[in-house]
């Protein structure tokens, strides 16, 4: 904790830096999230908040946020001399020269490996963003405090965007180790009707679908965050590659999830007419053992082939052309995890095909996620 005059208290997070109370006297929620509506559309990003449902609260405490990150400026210059917390914020920084956190209100805990989101006043108009012990820092002379914190938030935004791009990178690096499985649509979906929209990885990592425009938050080993904007299934595909890069060990559901899943979707149970041959809704399957390889025949008569290609190895799905595989066209994939050797064997090698089905959207399905 650190102190600050009229007995205002001010958190503190790892690098000694405080963090601003909000800055929110006199105005209602509701106002703050018409405040970010009016100013998104005056930059050219107009939208409609939700009215209704799960996301409201969510949107009103962006609008929130966004009315303190408006207000900080006006804090550090001394502008707001009526409100307490923005009066002790100005006094712990200028004069007591506490390290003020850059971080977004409400979002003390994100992380990043490149530098320390920090902002300290050295004196003398001299600013500094960043500490030299932990990454990139940035100095400037400044005479007015408001704009020295304008300044301060651009850099942060930069050197975050930069971070976040860095930390993408190995996230797709693993992923590409980690191909896209059956699996994270599986969790995807989970997420997507749980009541806490949470997916708990395991290990630390926890995976929490923010709105309905698919904005995720991954909780790390170490209590760090980090937030991305991907569909569903991908964000799930994320948080478990990266999590296997960190060397996690995998997690499977068994068949019988998965199957139960894809029949809530509507998808209809396999009918099966022997061992290697049945079929799912209007579509037939015939396995091939020897080759280990699915033929899918539809109502229309088109032929789809589902075979292992690939390094690593994936199964994938192609149509058939003239009784060749048009690899030009892959209609579903899924890395091949280790269950599956033991699906093979048994009932799970037609949950497996029902999930192909699902995912290609054959027999003129609309269901399943890109």
């Amino acid at each position: 904790m650190a102190a600050a005059p009229r007995e205002i208290t001010f958190q503190t997070g790892p690098y000694g830096e405080i963090f601003p109370l909000p800055l929110l006297a006199g105005m209602t929620a509701e106002e703050a999230l018409e405040q970010l509506v009016k100013d998104s559309a005056e930059m050219g990003h107009p939208f409609d908040p939700p009215s209704r449902g799960q996301y409201v609260d969510e949107m009103v405490f962006r609008g929130q946020c966004h009315v303190h990150q408006q207000r900080l400026p006006k804090a550090m210059a001394g502008e707001m001399d009526d409100v307490p917390e923005a009066t002790a914020l100005q006094q712990a920084v200028m004069d007591l020269g506490h390290k003020m956190s850059l971080r977004p209100f409400g979002m003390e805990i994100l992380e990043y490996a490149s530098f320390a989101p920090v902002l300290q006043y050295l004196g003398d108009d001299q600013w500094q963003v960043g500490l030299e012990e932990h990454g990139r820092v940035r100095t400037f002379e400044v005479d007015d405090p408001a704009k020295a914190v304008k300044v301060a938030q651009r850099i942060f935004k930069k050197w975050a965007d930069e971070d976040d791009d860095g930390w993408m990178d190995m996230a797709k690096e693993a992923m590409e180790r980690y191909p896209r499985s059956l699996f994270h649509h599986f969790w995807a979906h989970l997420i997507r009707h749980s009541e806490d929209r949470e997916w708990n990885r395991g290990g630390g990592y926890v995976l929490h679908l923010q709105d309905n425009h698919y904005r995720f938050r991954l909780a790390l080993p170490g209590g760090g965050i980090r937030l991305f904007k991907t569909t569903g299934p991908r964000g799930v595909h994320i948080a478990d590659a990266v999590a296997r890069r960190a060397g996690m060990e995998p997690r499977f559901p068994p068949s019988s999830l998965i199957m139960e899943w894809l029949v809530s979707e509507g998808l209809a149970m396999p009918a099966m007419e022997d061992e290697h041959r049945w079929d799912i809704g209007n579509v037939k399957v015939r396995m091939l053992p020897e080759k280990k390889m699915f033929i899918l025949e539809d109502a229309a008569d088109n032929h789809y082939i589902i075979r292992i290609e690939g390094k690593p190895p994936e199964l994938v799905m192609h149509p058939v052309e003239r009784g060749q595989p048009d690899t030009s066209r892959t209609l579903a994939h899924t890395a091949i995890e280790p269950p599956f050797k033991q699906w093979m064997e048994d009932f799970g090698r037609t949950v497996l095909t029902m999930w192909f089905v699902y995912d290609a959207k054959l027999g003129g399905r609309a269901q399943g996620e890109d």
